[in-house]
């Protein structure tokens, strides 16, 4: 539905690489084709194709595999179309995914993710999107009806050497302490007008709740459940464990809620540092895309990002993107939002 904006967008607030965990196989292909070939406008972008689940499936981008033999006719189409990852889902029975992953280790030489934690962590999967999300396998959650993740899961994490993708959607209570981020003319000009009126709709709802700087508003649980969600996060990571900012992008804020994520990131107990490594450098890692990608070194691609302000000082800075250069492509604002002005 964005159609050559959304790469545009993520441009246009920093972001170099995407790395998509679920989309239509062929979609996802053309996408990272056309972005690679310079056809369109956006990042470098990695991707798989639907999410392998069970019997049944709620998105459309997922596919049901029941058996082992539908999930083998999956993954030969995986190979075929080069997937960068393979992502199992929330009804696929535990050996199916574990048949999943070594497909992925063993054929594919990629990675792989899951929806839930257990018990992937205890046999060698690579990651898990969202500190908790949906989940078909009641003690796979992993986090209490209070959005407690205790230290017993948190520690999971560490000893199975598994990353963990933040997808902080309480973030939009942040809206409240920066409601001008909408107005910004990239955004209002390179956003769909429906999503941009979804997005403001939550703005004013952050600012009527009242959220306060010390991060507690009268409707508390959102806000509540994010501050216990970051402290989660950086329990992990302070533990030696992985985390890697991310978006459910099916959601509305394309780029915008990536940067509030960093704002509770530091909001909650990350030093700006440690918050844009899990953009740049620990991303890198989780997906094996450090020899050429996040950071700036000697032989790396040129995937840079030119900001006004201190960003290490104060993490909002790093949305005021004045231009950036994609494997040594420079582009400027001006340039991005050109074709959608007036639109």
């Amino acid at each position: 539905s964005f159609g050559d904006r959304a790469g545009r967008l993520w441009l246009a607030y920093g972001f170099t690489e995407l790395q998509s965990q679920g989309d239509a196989a062929y979609d996802a292909a053309e996408i990272r084709e056309s972005f690679g070939a310079g056809a369109r406008v956006g990042p470098r972008y990695f991707s798989t194709g639907e999410l392998m689940d069970g019997e049944r499936i709620y998105y459309g981008m997922a596919h049901s595999l029941p058996n082992s033999k539908a999930l083998q006719m999956e993954l030969a189409r995986a190979q075929a179309l080069d997937y960068d990852n393979v992502k199992t889902y929330v009804r696929l029975p535990h050996e199916l995914q574990y048949e999943a992953m070594k497909f992925a280790h063993d054929k594919l030489g990629v990675w792989a993710a899951s929806h839930y934690g257990l018990p992937g962590t205890l046999y060698g999967m690579d990651g898990m999107t969202h500190v908790s999300a949906t989940s078909r396998w009641g003690y796979s959650y992993t986090r209490s009806l209070g959005n407690v993740t205790y230290d017993d899961i948190r520690r999971l994490f560490v000893a199975g050497n598994e990353f963990i993708i933040s997808t902080p959607f309480a973030a939009a209570a942040l809206y409240a302490e920066d409601p001008a981020i909408l107005d910004d003319s990239r955004i209002a000009t390179l956003n769909t007008p429906w999503q941009q009126h979804v997005m403001i709709a939550a703005r004013d709802q952050a600012i009527h709740a009242g959220v306060a700087a010390t991060g507690v508003g009268p409707t508390g649980g959102g806000v509540v459940g994010l501050q216990r969600e970051e402290e989660t996060l950086l329990a992990i990571l302070h533990a030696g464990g992985t985390v890697v900012l991310g978006t459910d992008s099916p959601l509305p804020g394309l780029a915008i809620v990536n940067h509030l994520g960093l704002r509770a990131e530091v909001k909650y107990g990350f030093q700006p540092w440690e918050a844009l490594q899990t953009a740049t450098i620990l991303a890198a890692k989780a997906f094996g895309y450090d020899k050429d990608l996040g950071s700036v070194e000697p032989g790396k691609l040129a995937d840079l990002v030119f900001v006004a302000g201190q960003p290490l000082k104060d993490i909002k800075d790093v949305a005021k993107v004045q231009r950036l250069m994609v494997d040594g492509r420079v582009y400027t604002i001006p340039e991005l939002i050109a074709p959608f002005a007036g639109k």
